[in-house]
Formats: C-alpha cells, structure tokens, sequence
C-alpha cells in the first residue's frame, strides 16, 4: 500500500523508542512486521527463479507467459524497494536519499524530497501494474474457456494483445503515480523564505535550491492517497466474479465429459481437480493481499476522521510523528 507522508522527528528512532515501552499489541504488530519483511524478501527470490524459468526460449513467447513475466517483474520491483525502505526505517543499512530540515519555506510550497518520492512512485505503480495484469490473465483464461471458437478471444490472448496492454497498464500507473513530478519547481531558498521572522533569521544564510511543488498539488497528491484503498479493494473483488465464472464453466465441462466418456482416465481426472484447487488457491490469495491491505488502508484514513468520536480510536506519539 502506499506510504502516507510525516514528517519524522530523527532524534527518536522509532524501534528503540517501542523497545521498553511497547505493550502486547504493539508486540503483535513489531513481529509481524519483521515477519512480513522477511516473507518479502523471500518472494524475491522466488520471483527471480520464476523469471529464469519464464524466460526460456520455448515459453516466453506464450501470451500467458509475457504476462506472468510483467507481472514478476512488477512485482520484483514492488518487493525490492519495500525491502530497502523497510530496512532502512530499521538502520539495517544505509538511506541513499535524505529527507530535509528545512522548516521555512513561503507558505504556498512544499518540501518536495525527489529521491524518496520517486521510489514510492515506483512501488505504488508497480504494484497496480501486477494486480491488473493478474486480473487481465484471469480475464483471458476465462474467456478463452467461456467463447474458445470466438474471432475476438484470439485477438485478446495473442502476443500482440499481450505486448500491448503490458504497455498501457504500466503507462498509465507510472502517469497515475508520477503526475505530480511535473509541477516540481527548483526555489532559491533565501528569496522564499516563510513570514515567520524569527525563523527567516535561522534560515537566512541557507544559501541552496529547494526542490518543492505548490500547496495546491500536494493536497492533490493526498487526495490520491485518500483513495488508494479503492485500488486495492475494487480489483480484490473483481478478480473472484472472473474466478467463480471460471470454476462454474470447468464445473460444466466435466460433466460433459463424464456424460460422454465413463473412461476417463484417473489421470485427467486429478488434473482437473488441481486446477480446480490452483484456480481457489489463486483467488483466495489475490482476495487475501489485496482486499485486506484495501480495509487496512480504509481503517487508516478513515480513523483520522472518526478520532473527534473515539478519541481512542487512533494513536500516535507526539514526539515521533507529526501529521
């Protein structure tokens, strides 16, 4: 899911400020997190071993095939930079980019950090090119065993097709994404200097460009953020009405099948029943990563506006973040 922006107060890191003071639920969250991290970086690896295996002369000009290689590279990519700024949250290794101390900028522009932002830019958009290239496999595969005989069936699961949509879906993430970039503007930090004029005293001899966008697209950018979680939760329920069309077909078939063979054979018998429980565990587990990280991200947004109701409802340290 995508990251919502604070400011960090790095006097306190966060690990060693929960160390002594975090309580059972805190506990839970700490340690699922690592284990998150972990399972991450271990999809990785099978990511990479997936990629070999796809790119062999033989298959990796199947339609499917380019289509599960968009969606490992996608998904490569998304894990990759989680891992890094995750590990890099935990000091496990270095941060290649810095985010800035200025604290007098004039009021209409925001501090805009390029490096932070464009690795955000890449995971978001790289996560949404795989999801919709999943369902746009579940969309063909389906299809295909709905209307097999159909002109426009072959058009859509071709090579061509593939190629093609492959490079729309990601042209139009990475614009969804990366918009904002557009509007940056490089500002001579002492002739734009806040109206505070104790502040403008400190910050007067910082002698440096400000990378920043206008106020207005920043509260675009966190209206984006705002609906995120309708990118996570639309497709996590698109993506099981093309599964249940799919199982009730494979369902039709095999009756068929039995009506006109009492021979078939014990092995494609089990076959059919792997692809059954393949296509259930594949819906189940596109359900499970991104309808639930869709609720989570619902609950996180949502909170902030529930918090005048329940006090209780939302809590963050004062001394560590800063909305």
């Amino acid at each position: 899911m995508a990251d919502y922006t604070y400011n960090y107060n790095y006097d306190t890191n966060y690990y060693d400020y929960y160390e002594n003071q975090r309580d059972n639920y805190d506990n839970i969250i700490f340690y699922s997190g690592n284990f998150n991290f972990f399972l991450e970086f271990f999809t990785i690896f099978v990511n990479i071993f997936h990629l070999i295996a796809l790119f062999q002369k033989e298959i990796r000009t199947n339609p499917i095939f380019i289509l599960m290689i968009g969606i490992s590279i996608s998904d490569t990519s998304n894990f990759g930079i989680s891992v890094y700024l995750e590990g890099t949250d935990r000091n496990w290794y270095h941060r290649f980019f810095e985010f800035s101390n200025l604290d007098c900028l004039r009021e209409d522009f925001i501090i805009f950090n390029f490096g932070y932002e464009t690795l955000k830019c890449i995971q978001n958009s790289t996560r949404s090119i795989s999801v919709c290239l999943s369902i746009l496999m579940a969309l063909i595969r389906t299809l295909s065993i709905l209307f097999p005989l159909k002109k426009f069936t072959d058009k859509i699961s071709s090579q061509f097709s593939s190629n093609i949509l492959i490079f729309v879906f990601s042209i139009f993430w990475i614009f969804y994404y990366s918009w904002n970039f557009l509007f940056l503007r490089s500002l001579w930090y002492p002739d734009n200097l806040c109206e505070d004029s104790e502040i403008q005293e400190l910050n007067r001899n910082l002698t440096i460009f400000a990378l920043a966008i206008p106020e207005n697209i920043y509260v675009l950018m966190n209206q984006r953020e705002v609906w995120e979680y309708w990118v996570r939760i639309v497709p996590a329920t698109f993506y099981p009405i093309l599964s249940i069309q799919l199982l009730w077909k494979l369902a039709e078939i095999k009756r068929l099948r039995r009506r006109t063979s009492d021979n078939l054979s014990d092995k494609n018998k089990e076959q059919s029943d792997n692809l059954t429980i393949l296509i259930l565990f594949m819906t189940v587990s596109f359900m499970l990563s991104e309808g639930l990280d869709g609720i989570r991200s619902f609950l996180l947004i949502t909170s902030y506006s529930w918090s005048d109701e329940y006090s209780n409802i939302r809590y963050s340290n004062p001394n560590f973040l800063q909305n």
